[in-house]
């Protein structure tokens, strides 16, 4: 692979005063920019396995879903269809970790992401870090989504999900991913859970949109203190969002 002779700028988001003992996750680009259409590839997908091996994202010209687990990272097409993401393609947004998890236990009966959301909120130590989420079983139902390739010029986030392909699997044994981050980083990350699925076939997968599981389910949790956030971006094509409120708005739009 091609060696990098770029200047990356990044900084460390942290929100405690004192020592903290967690790794940082590691994240690239901000939701605000990918809402506001910032979608060219900066940074080689296969790059991400030296800053983790779990997370999620998207591909260049948000060609897919990313689903990072276990060390691999998969794209789930916008056909429905599922791939193995190759080394030479690159991502404008990303966050991957080093996936230890602190917290274990089993869920049943959740008919929703609401009640997922709720059951996860009684197990986290507090509302103000990240927190990593892995969950693995048999779904009565998922439902998940992908976009097509775009082409220039861009249109925000918003507008693209308007013709999203959806997908639903019943009966399913997969893996859901993701991260549940706090209001603090609601610019930077999407507020609360943002997930994405893989079957356990490797062949279904892509944005988390709705879940049911009568059954019993593993969850595991990370929990992290602090972000490496990369803002590496070419100056020419950044744009950025005109109100904060709107990007709120925006997010719970793309999220359904």
């Amino acid at each position: 692979m091609r060696k990098f002779n770029i200047a990356i700028l990044c900084f460390i988001v942290s929100f405690f005063a004192c020592k903290q003992v967690e790794q940082p996750i590691f994240q690239i680009s901000t939701i605000e920019l990918l809402l506001a259409g910032n979608y060219d590839g900066n940074r080689y997908v296969e790059s991400l396995k030296s800053q983790g091996n779990f997370g999620i994202g998207t591909f260049n010209k948000l060609d897919g879903e990313m689903i990072f687990v276990n060390g691999e990272i998969f794209k789930a097409k916008s056909d429905g269809t599922v791939c193995d993401a190759k080394e030479t393609e690159t991502t404008p947004y990303a966050t991957v970790c080093w996936f230890q998890p602190s917290i274990e236990f089993t869920l049943t009966n959740i008919a929703n992401i609401s009640q997922l959301d709720s059951a996860f909120r009684k197990q986290l130590p507090n509302d103000h870090d990240i927190y990593a989420i892995k969950i693995t079983g048999m779904f009565d139902s998922i439902r998940v989504r992908s976009v097509d390739k775009q082409q220039k010029p861009y249109k925000p986030l918003i507008e693209i999900v308007k013709s999203q392909a959806t997908f639903q699997y019943d009966n399913i044994l997969g893996t859901v991913v993701g991260f549940y981050a706090p209001s603090s980083l609601k610019e930077i990350m999407v507020k609360g859970m943002h997930l994405h699925f893989l079957s356990d076939d490797y062949k279904k997968g892509g944005h988390l949109l709705a879940l049911n599981a009568s059954k019993k389910v593993q969850c595991s949790i990370a929990k992290y203190s602090g972000m490496y956030l990369d803002l590496q971006q070419k100056k020419s094509r950044i744009f950025t969002s005109n109100s904060k409120n709107d990007i709120q708005k925006d997010i719970e739009k793309i999220e359904k």
